[in-house]
C-alpha cells in the first residue's frame, strides 16, 4: 500500500504539475499580442524614357476683326459684258484687264482719285500723270511722268491701243478704265456675261475684307517671341505672340481675311465685323523633349514642378529635380523637359519607394 500509495502520491503530484504547466502556458499565450500581417516590400518597376519632338499642339480659336474691302465702281462702259477676266481670290492689280465689254478691255489703274475726263493731246494735270504711269506699266517702257500730254505721250497711247486691239485714236477714255486705290484680292463680282455692266458709280467688284486685330484663345500657355503656326484647312498661318498681341505674317493677312469672310456666318462675303475660325496652335519649330508614364513623377512640395528617379548602373536611383511638364503626347504619356533622361529607365510610382517629401 505504501508503494502503491507512494505511486498514487507521485501520480497525483505529476498530474498537478501538468495542470499547472498548462495554466502557465495558457496565461503566456493569452498575454502575447497577435502577430501583424507581413507585407512584402513593393517590387520596383521601371519604364524607358523615350525621345519626342514636342510641338505643343493645342486646340485654339482665331478671332479677327474685319473691315469691309475696297468697292470698285463701274466706269460706265456701254455695251454687253463679253468676258470676265478675274475670279474670286484673284489679285487685281494696275494694268490688268478686269472684264471686257463688247470685246474690249476695261483696265484697272491706281490713283488717289478716279479719272474724270478724256485725256488727249494738249492736256496737263494729275490725270495725265496717272495715264503716263499706266502706260509705263502696261508697255514696260521708260516714260517721262510730267503730267503733260505731248506727242511722245500720244505715240505711247497709240502703241498701247494697237497692242490691245483698241481703236487707235490717241485718247484715254475713262469709261475703259477701272479705278482701284491699291491692288486687292477679289471677293465678289457683280457682272454677268451677255448683260450690260452696272451703271456708272455702281459696285462691280468688291475686294476681300481687310484684317484688323487678331486674337487667339484656347491654349493654356504661349511664350512671347516664339514663332507659332495656326493650323487650319489649307495652308497653316505663321503667327507670333509679342506678349501683348498676336501678329499674322503680312503675306498671309489677305488670305486669312478672305477665309474668315468666306467661312464665318458673322462676317460673310467681306462684310465688316468680327469673325472666327477653329483650329490648332503649335510651335513652328518643335522642341526636343522626353516622354514617360505619368506615374513616374512626384510633385514637388514647394517649386510647383516635379521629380523623377532614374535607375543607375549600380542599381541605385538618381533623383532628377525641377522637371517641368510640357504637355501630353497622343499616346497619353506625359511630355517633360528632362531631355537628359532619354534612353534611361525611370522608376514608376516613386511614392511607394521613397519617403514623403523627397521631392524638394
Amino acid at each position: 500500500m505504501t508503494r502503491s500509495g507512494g505511486v498514487f502520491a507521485v501520480t497525483a503530484v505529476a498530474a498537478a504539475s501538468v495542470v499547472s504547466a498548462g495554466v502557465v502556458g495558457y496565461a503566456v499565450m493569452v498575454g502575447r499580442p497577435t502577430p501583424a500581417e507581413i507585407v512584402p516590400p513593393a517590387t520596383a518597376v521601371y519604364a524607358a524614357v523615350e525621345p519626342v519632338e514636342f510641338a505643343q499642339n493645342q486646340g485654339a480659336t482665331l478671332r479677327g476683326e474685319l473691315a469691309a474691302g475696297e468697292q470698285v465702281l463701274s466706269s460706265g462702259a456701254v455695251g454687253l459684258v463679253t468676258s470676265i477676266e478675274v475670279r474670286q481670290g484673284d489679285l487685281l492689280e494696275a494694268g490688268m484687264v478686269a472684264y471686257r465689254v463688247d470685246g474690249l478691255g476695261v483696265y484697272a489703274y491706281e490713283a488717289e482719285m478716279p479719272l474724270y475726263r478724256a485725256i488727249t493731246t494738249g492736256l496737263k494735270g494729275w490725270d495725265v500723270e496717272v495715264a503716263q504711269r499706266f502706260l509705263a506699266l502696261a508697255l514696260g517702257a521708260d516714260v517721262e511722268i510730267d503730267g503733260v500730254y505731248d506727242w511722245q505721250t500720244k505715240e505711247l497711247v497709240n502703241e498701247w491701243q494697237k497692242r490691245e486691239g483698241l481703236p487707235v485714236d490717241g485718247v484715254i477714255d475713262p469709261a475703259r478704265f477701272l479705278w482701284i486705290k491699291d491692288s486687292l484680292t477679289v471677293q465678289t463680282i457683280d457682272l454677268r456675261v451677255g448683260t450690260p455692266p452696272p451703271g456708272l458709280g455702281a459696285t462691280v467688284i468688291a475686294g476681300a475684307a481687310e484684317l484688323g486685330v487678331v486674337e487667339i484663345s484656347g491654349p493654356t500657355s504661349v511664350e512671347a517671341g516664339v514663332p507659332y503656326r495656326f493650323i487650319l484647312p489649307g495652308s497653316p498661318l505663321d503667327v507670333a505672340w509679342d506678349g501683348a498681341e498676336w501678329t499674322v505674317a503680312e503675306a498671309q493677312r489677305d488670305m486669312l481675311a478672305t477665309l474668315l469672310g468666306t467661312v464665318s456666318e458673322q462676317a460673310p462675303d467681306g462684310l465688316s465685323g468680327p469673325a472666327e475660325i477653329q483650329g490648332r496652335l503649335e510651335l513652328a519649330q518643335p522642341v526636343a523633349a522626353a516622354s514617360l508614364p505619368a506615374g513616374a513623377l512626384m510633385a514637388s512640395d514647394s517649386s510647383g514642378k516635379s521629380c523623377l528617379w532614374l535607375l543607375e548602373d549600380q542599381g541605385g536611383w538618381e533623383r532628377v529635380e525641377s522637371v517641368s511638364v510640357l504637355g501630353q503626347a497622343v499616346s497619353g504619356a506625359i511630355v517633360v523637359d528632362a531631355v537628359d533622361a532619354v534612353g534611361r529607365n525611370v522608376l514608376l510610382e516613386p511614392q511607394t519607394h521613397v519617403e514623403a517629401g523627397s521631392c524638394p
